[in-house]
């Protein structure tokens, strides 16, 4: 019995810490994904997709149409980088240079914030480029995975509750699996740092942005079920203790009040002898 209980424990530890790891993973992934993080990786693929395709070129050809047009419109549309960007015509009246500055700054949030109607997988298949992979959908695609992970998280470790024999361990030994899972992402965070130029690919630190703060939260929840769960065991032992001191204080106590009833019925005994020595002296 002894032996299936620790071969059942070891398996659900080393699930849990796998799906720790993987939910580490896409909550990385997600935080990564931000805006403000991707905005210079993003920026500078549909700079180069601008530049490639000629839509630079081709602002520059239709820029005095465009501004004799807003003589009656408050905007009008590039087509730049494969999107059709709205321009004030404030920036149009000023030059060509500042209307290439300004779709360079709006097909990155048009592309980030993108109503993708594939989902992921078909996405990656169906889209002409890796614009994707960089947008709000892509974030709530992997912020939705770790949500899914947290309650199946949550079973295992009602698992490991079940089966451990101390029941406080059973939040340390999770706790443990997290701190265990995050390791990596550290890692991770010091590879990109010490070597960026044996990276294989010069946007994959992008992803991994966050992995540092995605590691010191694991970290802190980890060592807080440790503490929890010690401290639980501290509580149980105490409650030991205490029930114990319980019963020894018991058993004094009944031995003093045994040995008091004692005392009174030997004095008892001791006064009834005196009065039936009275009572025969006074019948003589």
């Amino acid at each position: 019995m002894g032996f299936f209980r620790g071969t059942i424990v070891f398996l659900l530890a080393l699930a849990f810490f796998l799906m720790a790891f993987v939910a580490n993973l896409f909550l990385t992934l997600s935080w990564s994904l931000d805006y403000d993080n991707v905005n210079p990786s993003l920026s500078n693929l549909t700079s180069d997709f601008a530049k490639a395709s000629g839509s630079r070129i081709a602002v520059f050809s239709e820029y005095e149409t465009k501004k004799i047009q807003c003589s009656v419109l408050e905007e009008v549309n590039f087509s730049y980088a494969g999107a059709q960007i709205p321009v004030p015509c404030s920036v149009v009246e000023t030059d060509a240079n500042s209307v290439i500055d300004y779709l360079d700054e709006e097909v990155v949030r048009f592309y980030y914030y993108k109503d993708y109607s594939c989902n992921f997988l078909n996405c990656l298949e169906t889209e002409k480029h890796t614009f994707f992979l960089f947008s709000q959908t892509a974030k709530e695609y992997w912020n939705l995975r770790f949500n899914s992970l947290l309650p199946l998280m949550l079973a295992v470790l009602v698992l490991m509750f079940v089966f451990v024999k101390s029941k406080h361990n059973a939040l340390v030994l999770g706790g443990i699996m997290i701190i265990f899972s995050s390791f990596p992402f550290k890692q991770i965070s010091l590879l990109f740092s010490i070597a960026p130029n044996f990276i294989p690919f010069e946007l994959l630190p992008v992803f991994f942005s966050k992995s540092d703060s995605v590691f010191n939260l694991s970290i802190i929840i980890g060592l807080l079920m440790v503490v929890v769960g010690i401290g639980f065991g501290f509580f149980k032992l105490g409650m030991k203790l205490g029930n114990l001191f319980k019963k020894l204080f018991g058993k004094i106590k009944g031995k003093k009040e045994e040995v008091n009833e004692g005392e009174k019925k030997l004095i008892s005994l001791k006064v009834k002898e005196e009065v039936e020595k009275v009572l025969k002296k006074k019948k003589r």
